[in-house]
């Protein structure tokens, strides 16, 4: 019955809602529209592939194994961005971009540095954006479905995503380094 209520919320629709990061959810708000559960399902089942299949080509070469290795940010990364997540659950990547601030040279040594400030740079954003706030959509006066406002509510859920995408093209790249080495 929870379940039930918490689906017909129209504020829990991705169209209403100001702190969805996930892509589905995403995707429903640029073109306004509310996918059913299975819908969902299956596309996260479906963007779940890649990110996994990367890290199974990764791991085994990386020089940081531990929790705040490669693979393991891209795990973490695409769970919040490929499953239902709120801005809020965003707080998880905060270890992650202070292990990157701290010691990004030695926990991602496979990502040169550019790509790590950027990395660490997209991901400061969501913990610390209150532009995605009804107050602020009050304040300047914005409408709940114009476009300006469903582009604000959309920048940290684009910035974890491009974090996601560029920490996967340098493990996919890693793992063939790896493979040409051997």
């Amino acid at each position: 019955m929870g379940q039930e209520a918490f689906d017909d919320d129209p504020n829990e629709f991705p169209i209403n809602t100001w702190t969805r990061v996930d892509i589905v959810g995403m995707i429903a708000k640029a073109i306004d529209w509310i996918p059913e559960k299975s819908v969902y399902l299956v596309g996260m089942l479906v963007l779940l592939i890649p990110p996994g299949l990367i890290i199974r080509r990764a791991v085994d070469h990386e020089q940081n194994r531990g929790a705040m290795g490669l693979t393991a940010l891209i795990a973490m990364l695409a769970l919040l961005v490929v499953m239902y997540h709120h801005s809020y659950d965003c707080l998880l990547v905060v270890p992650g971009v202070l292990s990157l601030l701290l010691f990004g040279h030695k926990t991602m040594v496979e990502v040169p540095n550019f790509a790590r400030l950027m990395v660490t740079a997209l991901l400061l954003v969501p913990p610390i954006n209150y532009l995605s706030t009804l107050s602020f959509r009050d304040k300047l006066g914005l409408e709940q479905h114009s476009f300006v406002w469903q582009s604000i509510t959309m920048i940290n859920g684009f910035c974890l995503v491009i974090s996601l995408l560029i920490l996967m093209y340098y493990a996919w790249r890693l793992s063939f380094q790896a493979k040409k080495v051997q």
